[in-house]
């Protein structure tokens, strides 16, 4: 399972340094960004699939930097 789980992190890193390239100018093919967010999509997938074959429940995600509260309205 660690071997899916740093196989999405990498392409996660891979997408970040596309990013990069990108703000400096230097152009980068739009399919490459498309397949490397297709990579860690699978992976992600495959891991919840593989964890409910396995019978292991996968924790709720909680956002670290979005508030689960509802916005407060401003008078």
């Amino acid at each position: 399972m660690q071997l899916l789980h740093n196989c999405r992190s990498l392409a996660k890193k891979a997408i970040r340094g596309m990013v990069q390239v990108d703000g400096a100018s230097i152009a980068v093919p739009p399919e490459l960004h498309r397949f490397a967010n297709m990579l860690c999509n699978l992976f992600f997938r495959m891991t919840v699939v593989i964890n409910r074959r396995l019978g292991l429940v996968e924790p709720e995600y909680q956002s670290l930097s979005y508030s689960l509260k509802p916005p407060k309205n401003k008078v």
